[in-house]
């Protein structure tokens, strides 16, 4: 990612409602030019319709959207330096993979040779070479997802809003596509605002997470700061299940804090809170980092619930005076099974003080 004294979009103030429900609400942020910047958020919460403001398919309703020190917040869509790429790839149907990319060029009335030129660097880009004379119904939802995007950069918009591009491809080609975006993006230098309600996707592609809800931003940060230093317990439930564990305050400062859980004394990263003793808090821990035992220790007792084998990983949810926590075991362990008790062991350090 590259860096500016001025971001490259400055979204200031913006607000939208839809007659009485208010879909976003006085957000404001930057992007910084080169950033991928992924806005990440459950169905209804604003992110696409974040989406269609900036490229100009809304109107707001307040704020001002400015692109490249421009503001562009009353500008048509084709008076925006953007382009953007639909989970339903928007491909003409009745044209050929050349006519598709080539589409913007041709309006713009560039020369033939520009626009022959031009079509290959963009299908060599997607790696599309060759498919230049079929048609979309010809055309994997992988392949079509390319084309969709060579049509999108040709022209090297400033920007490149991406919603939820990847929803409709298959696992192992929506991984490989997470690898191939990325890397696209490098390549190009241009700057991405990508939308998905897919955790994977966010963490291993963006520069920067936001994590929206009900209209606004809960968190900004890295991948990194989202998922090991959530700030609320929307983010930390959201980002990877974290477990959210009631707690009692005991002492500490800014940097870490001994808590209360189920009568067993808790070290955790304070994350810049610093609560009265006695006080009740939430901590945030992730799955992975807690340890179940079948043998007898001095952690907490607990009670197994549940046992689900996915992708090579255990997810043990067990029960701790009715509080449900689950822990993260790597392997199909035969030794631990439903009803049994066992015991947790939470590291130092492993959780966070989070707001609720």
């Amino acid at each position: 990612m590259t860096s500016q004294t001025t971001p490259i979009l400055q979204i200031q103030h913006i607000s939208k409602s839809f007659g009485k429900t208010e879909v976003i609400r006085d957000l404001s942020f930057d992007v910084a030019a080169g950033e991928f910047l992924t806005i990440l958020g459950a169905s209804g919460c604003g992110k696409t319709t974040l989406l269609r403001l900036v490229c100009g398919l809304e109107e707001a309703d307040a704020g001002a959207i400015v692109l490249d020190g421009k503001d562009v917040t009353c500008a048509d869509p084709n008076h925006r330096a953007v382009n953007t790429v639909f989970q339903n790839y928007a491909l003409f149907p009745h044209m050929t993979v050349y006519d598709n990319v080539a589409y913007a060029l041709k309006i713009a009335r560039r020369p033939k040779a520009e626009i022959k030129e031009k079509v290959a660097e963009a299908l060599s880009l997607v790696q599309m070479n060759g498919y230049e004379k079929r048609y979309p119904s010809e055309l994997s939802g992988g392949q079509k997802q390319r084309v969709a995007i060579a049509r999108a950069v040709i022209a090297r918009p400033k920007i490149l809003l991406l919603d939820e591009p990847l929803g409709a491809l298959d696992l192992n080609l929506r991984h490989a596509m997470q690898i191939e975006l990325k890397n696209l993006q490098k390549t190009l230098g241009i700057t991405f605002l990508y939308i998905t309600h897919d955790q994977e996707e966010a963490l291993n592609m963006s520069d920067r997470v936001a994590v929206m809800h009900a209209g606004g931003f809960l968190q900004l940060g890295t991948p990194s700061e989202i998922y090991d230093s959530p700030q609320n317990a929307y983010v930390a439930r959201f980002v990877g299940e974290a477990n959210v564990l009631a707690c009692t305050y005991e002492r500490g400062d800014k940097e870490s804090a001994c808590v209360r859980f189920a009568d067993r004394s808790l070290t955790v990263r304070s994350g810049g809170h610093t609560p009265a003793a006695g006080e009740a808090v939430l901590a945030a821990v992730r799955g992975e980092k807690i340890r179940v035992s079948a043998a007898e220790t001095d952690g907490i007792p607990a009670t197994v619930t549940s046992l689900n084998f996915a992708g090579g990983v255990m997810r043990v949810t067990v029960d701790v005076s009715g509080t449900p926590i689950t822990a993260m075991r790597y392997g199909l362990d035969q030794t631990i099974s439903v009803g049994q008790q066992v015991w947790l062991e939470i590291p130092e350090l492993a959780g966070i003080l989070i707001e609720n």
